[in-house]
């Protein structure tokens, strides 16, 4: 799926991350301060950005790898992610064409690097299964991230295959 870096279209790229902590799944997520800073909701996203040459990204798995790293500190090498899906869109703010990648990424432990704030302020979050189900229902997941989160959750295994 490797979407490499396009002048005419941009990349935005996420990762689902979870990592095996107590017997279960732990999801991590993250959420901008800048919303709630301007009084909007700040909505729970799976760590993601935009494609950058400038910091060395070539492909949207390199962004992903970089942007999961930045935001929420889990360092997983580009190749170690699995590709889930990629899809044109439409920037609603821009009205501007772009790809997103999505991609999805299981540790069998808590990374020793996660971050309580991402390297831009963002907040992250560990949440149980439980926990995302219940916040699926009360809306606190961006919702161009929802349906990609709940079939994550659906694929995760009951634990993990060794």
């Amino acid at each position: 799926m490797d979407t490499y870096l396009k002048k005419e279209m941009g990349v935005c790229a996420k990762v689902h991350y979870a990592f095996w902590e107590n017997g279960e799944w732990k999801i991590v997520l993250v959420r901008d301060p800048r919303f709630k800073r301007q009084g909007l909701k700040a909505f729970w996203k799976p760590p993601g950005g935009t494609l950058d040459r400038e910091k060395g990204d070539t492909t949207d798995r390199d962004a992903a790898s970089r942007e999961l790293t930045e935001e929420a500190g889990p360092i997983v090498a580009p190749d170690k992610l699995v590709a889930v899906s990629s899809e044109e869109r439409v920037s609603r703010k821009t009205g501007d064409p772009y790809i997103e990648a999505l991609f999805s990424h299981l540790d069998l432990s808590r990374p020793g690097t996660l971050k309580s704030w991402g390297d831009e302020g963002e907040e992250v979050g560990v949440f149980r299964r439980k926990e995302l189900e219940e916040m699926i229902v009360w809306e606190d997941i961006l919702p161009v991230n929802l349906n990609s989160l709940i079939e994550f959750l659906k694929s995760l295994p009951e634990r993990p295959l060794i």
